[in-house]
């Protein structure tokens, strides 16, 4: 069963006050950030880097946390042209359910998580950004960072690779 790996920050919003062990190949980590005064979801998977952002956030979605995440990963998949029907309902059953945790303190997929919220949330020409510019941006190119960290490669390459055990 996948876990997420919620921030401290995240964690104290939907209320998670134990840490869990890591079990599973499939976990991921979340974070809330803010964009135009609103609550936004990231969140990363461990091994690939691979990533999506929810936008604009309630309190009261956090309820729906479980299903968010599911649908948010299933739209990235499709906008990264990687979800197909084979893998699409294996993800389903995969995410079927989810564990929720305090944070790992694992220091690189943190450390990668901060990137992301800082090249989502870095000014443009003295702007900051639109979350229009930044739906844009996560739904065209977000997964397509090179990671020298990762042999040169693409969050979008690590997470096809991964998806072929997903039949």
């Amino acid at each position: 069963m996948p876990t997420i790996f919620c921030s401290t920050k995240l964690s104290k919003l939907i209320g998670i006050q134990t840490r869990l062990p890591s079990l599973s190949l499939d976990n991921w980590n979340g974070h809330i950030f803010n964009l135009e005064k609103k609550k936004c979801l990231v969140f990363v998977h461990k091994e690939t880097i691979y990533s999506f952002v929810i936008f604009d956030i309630l309190k009261r979605h956090l309820k729906d946390l479980q299903k968010m995440f599911l649908e948010g990963l299933l739209n990235q998949l499709d906008n990264d042209k990687l979800l197909t029907d084979d893998n699409k309902n294996a993800i389903i059953n995969e995410f079927g359910t989810i564990e929720f945790s305090t944070t790992d303190d694992d220091k690189s997929t943190i450390g990668f998580l901060n990137d992301c919220v800082n090249r989502l949330t870095w000014e443009r020409q003295g702007k900051a950004p639109t979350i229009i510019q930044i739906k844009e941006y996560v739904s065209k190119y977000y997964n397509d960072n090179i990671l020298l960290s990762r042999k040169a490669t693409t969050p979008n390459k690590l997470m096809a690779e991964k998806l072929k055990n997903y039949r």
